[in-house]
């Protein structure tokens, strides 16, 4: 005689004596099994363990590169339903002209200047009405350790702003830098005021204002990678970088830079 299949008690006991192998992951490699999952996805993880449980709501990155269309009210959810947890990394990718969510970020901004956001990525569609202008609660981030912005228009920095004491890396693409007065003035104070940063790059950047005669210094003494690329015609120059290790220049602003970066290499050499 066949034996009889175990009890439903039974099968109970012996999966609860087997170790979650989800709940003996690392925080870090679940927030990197997360990031490459579209945000429903990521939600429904909620259903495969019980040491998964809402674990979304507390991981430090939330990041909808790969979740093209989740409305308005799903990213205010993921916001706003993890509480005082902080949210380090935040990544958005607004691949739509039409996407109505994109008229909420000036709310997730703040939002996130006061999670303590470290690095954040937004990019935009390009649109025939123009590029998509930041808030100003952006420069209230002062933890931002990197910063990555593609096909927007910066605003002026507020009165006030002493700049982002952590910022490391800046890029920097295809954006406008408005301005009271004069964009590469305060493109320039935007760097000198960033005491740590290590890597800029700078593609297709207009800085409104801004002509070839223009005086502005690019000041960075911790600036070890330097990329300019692009056809805009820039006023600045650059002063002594003592740590730079690799620069790229591409348009009519290399001469200009080259020299400047040679002509502070000798006077350093024949000091």
């Amino acid at each position: 005689m066949a034996d009889s299949p175990p009890s439903r008690k039974a099968r109970l006991a012996a999966s609860a004596a087997v170790p979650d192998a989800l709940a003996s992951l690392r925080l870090d490699a679940i927030d990197n099994i997360f990031s490459r999952l579209h945000i429903y996805d990521v939600v429904r993880t909620s259903a495969l363990s019980r040491a998964w449980r809402r674990r979304w709501e507390s991981l430090p990155t939330v990041d909808l590169t790969h979740s093209p269309g989740i409305s308005a009210s799903n990213i205010d959810a993921l916001l706003l339903r993890r509480g005082s947890t902080p949210v380090r990394a935040f990544r958005l990718h607004g691949r739509d002209p039409s996407w109505t969510a994109l008229s909420y970020l000036d709310d997730w901004l703040l939002c996130l200047s006061r999670r303590g956001v470290r690095d954040l990525t937004l990019g935009f569609p390009s649109s025939r009405y123009g590029l998509f202008r930041l808030h100003s609660s952006l420069f209230s981030c002062r933890e931002l350790t990197r910063l990555s912005l593609t096909c927007c228009r910066i605003p002026p920095a507020p009165a006030g702003f002493v700049g982002f004491p952590n910022l490391k890396a800046l890029r920097l693409e295809r954006v406008v830098v408005d301005a009271r007065e004069h964009a590469g003035v305060e493109f320039a104070s935007l760097m000198a005021a960033s005491p740590v940063l290590e890597d800029v790059e700078i593609v297709c950047v207009k800085l409104q204002r801004d002509g070839p005669d223009d005086e502005w210094v690019i000041r960075a003494p911790n600036l070890r990678k330097l990329s300019i690329l692009g056809a805009y015609e820039y006023g600045g120059i650059t002063e002594h970088l003592p740590l730079l290790e690799e620069a790229t220049f591409f348009g009519p602003n290399y001469a200009k830079f080259l020299t400047g970066m040679m002509k502070h290499a000798l006077e350093d050499g024949s000091g």
